[in-house]
């Protein structure tokens, strides 16, 4: 009976060794995510053989030249590394990688990236706002997981004089999301040796315009402003790189003595034969705008004629010269004017 006893003792001894055991596993869980089944989610934000990949060096520092906001629909779940699930909601963060001199420390530009409203080239891990209890399995329907919402913003920026690109690697990893430090889904730049600098943005392919004038009578002026029945349409033409990419806005302005009085209707005075100023009578440029309409513009004043964002090569600025009464009494004759135009970019 002392024998059984002890037997049995020994038994329960080992039952409960065993179960202390099976209580100190640990299961490690990582959030797990992807883009939503309804909702095509690209994880590059820039392919530079997919854009133009030629960066103007004239830019001043500071200047955005490339720029998205990529609004990610995602699903979010924990994934178990063991056959039992641990109860709890776990956290889902967007991370932002460690992309300083990710081009090169005298390439003169830097990738920022804005999330949850901080605009930074720094490493650093943000809280979602999301959080998840949803279990990962193969094969389960998306909408049974965790939906979140993550909008970021990425940012090519010039910040210093260009010199030289020398990337690490072809692929600049820009952020995450998921766990925080490095999350399951993470986003990129690809293709940045593709990258180079240039110096030609567009030419002039008319650089001296000569345009006529109908004729007409004095008594066919208004008695004052602008006469529309007796124009002349026209255009500036510009060859540009259709493979440079800058947000930079490409500009016009025209520059002259205007009449006194008529800067900001963009008026100039006529000269006759002899070089004088003609009396009464002036000419007035106008620029076509998106509508199609010929509008106003005044003296050195800038308007937009395109952009490099639709890489198109060849720009044609449509333009339209128009008499412009000043006075009642007006020089006749033969009468001859000039203004300069000017491109820039801004």
């Amino acid at each position: 009976m002392n024998e059984l006893t002890k037997k049995c003792s020994y038994s329960t001894w080992l039952l409960l060794l065993a179960s202390c055991f099976i209580s100190n596993i640990s299961y490690a869980t990582n959030v797990r995510c992807g883009p939503d089944s309804n909702i095509s989610n690209s994880v590059t934000a820039f392919d530079f053989n997919k854009l133009p990949n030629q960066i103007p060096n004239t830019v001043p520092v500071g200047t955005t030249i490339y720029d998205v906001t990529m609004d990610l629909d995602l699903w979010c779940a924990k994934e178990i590394n063991s056959s039992t699930v641990t109860s709890g909601r776990e956290k889902i963060y967007i991370n932002r990688d460690t992309i300083d001199n990710a081009l090169g420390s005298d390439s003169g530009l830097a990738f920022y990236v804005t999330i949850n409203g901080e605009r930074s080239k720094d490493t650093k891990s943000y809280d979602s706002g999301y959080s998840t209890d949803a279990v990962f399995a193969n094969g389960l329907p998306t909408s049974y997981y965790t939906k979140i919402n993550v909008t970021v913003r990425i940012e090519l920026v010039k910040i210093a004089e260009n010199v030289a690109f020398s990337p690490f690697r072809n692929d600049v990893w820009l952020f995450s999301i998921g766990d925080a430090g490095t999350g399951y889904m993470r986003y990129r730049a690809t293709n940045v040796r593709s990258l180079s600098f240039s110096s030609f943005t567009c030419n002039t392919t008319t650089p001296n315009i000569h345009q006529t004038l109908p004729g007409l009578n004095v008594a066919d002026l208004p008695i004052r402003g602008r006469a529309d029945n007796y124009v002349t349409d026209f255009a500036v033409s510009l060859q540009c790189n259709g493979n440079l990419w800058s947000t930079l806005s490409i500009n016009m302005a025209f520059s002259g003595t205007p009449v006194a009085g008529l800067e900001r209707n963009g008026v100039y005075p006529f000269l006759d034969r002899s070089g004088k100023v003609a009396e009464g009578i002036g000419f007035q440029l106008l620029h076509q705008d998106s509508t199609g309409a010929f509008i106003e513009t005044g003296n050195n004043e800038w308007f937009k004629i395109g952009d490099f964002l639709s890489g198109n090569q060849l720009l044609n600025v449509p333009l339209r010269a128009a008499y412009y009464r000043t006075n009642e009494k007006v020089t006749p004759g033969e009468l001859t004017g000039s203004v300069t135009y000017t491109i820039d970019y801004m």
